[in-house]
């Protein structure tokens, strides 16, 4: 039976506000032109999932918290990302989850390492296959979509926003009737900010 006290828990990289204006415009345009049957991800909530824990019991949320700190003593901190592309899961003709892409190359993926490597310790398995992307919205239903898979097509070499990423979040979810509500358990900035006090602020949802 899952503890009153247990935490819906994931690790994400929280976005700047060009990123999230450039895909709110995004998401946007894809309802303007897809059927009514996709839930829209609200742009307050819009973040990169590094990884997903699941319902944590306190002092587990207590040896993540230390392990994630751990990784951010090692961490230089710091690595160029862009977002590009559009694409679903788990194809565009079928699509169940619409995403965009977010490049991070060998920076996002050495972070991940460190992340995965940190957490296998602690009994987490480790994610092999990893897709870097921001959800933008879910389809209730599974079946084809013709204009769904089009939108996509006309969209896949979408540019957005590109910068500097130089924190990550451990975070929670509560799951609500009008959807998630999103809370920041931990905030972690690599060596290069090891004494700024960082401006994110925690959001509701995503």
């Amino acid at each position: 039976m899952r503890s009153e006290e247990a935490i819906r828990s994931f690790i994400a990289i929280p976005l700047e506000a060009q990123a999230v204006t450039d895909l709110s415009r995004l998401s946007q345009a894809l309802a303007d032109e897809v059927a009514g049957d996709i839930r829209w991800v609200r742009p307050i909530h819009y973040h990169l999932t590094l990884k997903f824990l699941g319902e944590l019991e306190l002092p587990m949320v207590e040896e993540v918290k230390q392990a994630l700190g751990d990784v951010a003593g090692r961490w230089a901190g710091g690595f160029a990302l862009e977002l590009r592309g559009l694409g679903a899961f788990p194809s565009p003709g079928r699509a169940r989850v619409l995403w965009a892409g977010a490049c991070g190359g060998t920076g996002l993926e050495s972070l991940r390492h460190q992340v995965e490597v940190a957490l296998e310790r602690l009994g987490f398995p480790r994610e092999e296959r990893f897709t870097s992307h921001i959800t933008l919205g879910r389809r209730r239903s599974s079946g084809a979509s013709p204009d769904v898979q089009l939108s996509v097509e006309r969209h896949r070499a979408w540019v957005g926003w590109s910068g500097r990423v130089d924190r990550f979040a451990l975070m929670a979810s509560r799951l609500e009737p009008a959807g998630p509500v999103y809370r920041e358990l931990g905030l972690y900035r690599g060596l290069a900010h090891a004494g700024e006090r960082s401006s994110y602020s925690q959001s509701s949802g995503a």
